[in-house]
């Protein structure tokens, strides 16, 4: 049961970097087809002012919010959205619904990055590197709890 333990605990951990249950998860929607907009006030890194930004929120085929920006770009998250977008810049900000993309918001409005940059090689990488990291952790939890191998070569872990 240890390595059972072991393995509950593992997986959030594989979730956060399998991109399960992050923030921003997939809003859903009841009407295919329906679409709604959404005024963005955008603060502007290189402007004094507010700014406002028009985006379309699409109820898809699945029943899942796409986010249709003014190019007529489409993305299916606020993640995806600030990562993506060619609209802003790195350091701008814009004053959304905390459950944005939701369609039927009365969430408090909070401020998040308009644009994010997209991840470096290094941060795929070290992502990357985790995720082996923590499968080869639970592998190696499993392999240790079911003692000597029927080949008779052993378990180097569970060696004496």
């Amino acid at each position: 049961m240890p390595a059972l333990r072991s393995l509950a605990a593992a997986l959030p951990a594989l979730a956060f970097l399998a991109g399960c249950g992050a923030p921003g998860e997939t809003t859903s929607c009841d009407e295919p087809g329906a679409t709604y907009s959404q005024v963005l006030l955008v603060d502007l890194a290189d402007s004094e002012d507010w700014d406002e930004s028009v985006v379309f929120l699409v109820c898809t085929e699945e029943r899942t919010i796409a986010i249709v920006d003014e190019n007529g770009d489409d993305y299916t998250s606020l993640e995806d959205f600030q990562r993506n977008n060619e609209l802003f810049e790195t350091g701008d900000e814009m004053l959304v619904p905390a459950d944005f993309p939701a369609v039927d918001s009365e969430a408090d409005f909070e401020t998040v990055p308009a644009k994010t940059p997209p991840l470096s090689l290094w941060q795929i990488i070290g992502i990357a590197a985790a995720g082996l990291a923590v499968i080869a952790l639970v592998v190696l939890l499993i392999t240790r709890r079911r003692g000597p191998s029927p080949t008779g070569l052993g378990n180097a872990f569970n060696a004496e």
